[in-house]
């Protein structure tokens, strides 16, 4: 998971069962990392659980929607946030392999 604090950004990760899916697993996460550093007045907008901040609210108090999607889940239909870590960990499986073989 990632976590943000002030100017903090801290990963933690468990070993997956191969080297492959602890690679993948974080590269999905430096995704979110790219994104929150690179776009971080969309990333604060998008506050979610998994950064462990609030949920978005309105002036109510109750939770923001977007077009009938939830606003503050880490991977929601319309979070950017959600989508960079999604195309990064695509990246990093498409890549992998060739990468791999390089090295040998």
């Amino acid at each position: 998971y990632i976590k943000l604090q002030g100017e903090i950004i801290q990963i933690k990760l468990q070993r997956n069962r191969t080297d492959k899916a602890t690679t993948i697993t974080l590269a999905h996460e430096l995704g979110h990392a790219h994104f929150i550093i690179f776009n971080i007045n969309d990333a604060w907008k998008w506050l979610t659980g998994n950064l462990g901040e609030k949920v978005p609210k309105d002036n109510n108090g109750d939770r923001l929607y977007i077009n009938g999607e939830p606003m503050g889940e880490g991977h929601d239909m319309y979070n950017p946030n959600g989508k960079a870590a999604e195309e990064s960990e695509s990246n990093c499986k498409n890549g992998y392999n060739d990468a791999k073989n390089s090295l040998n």
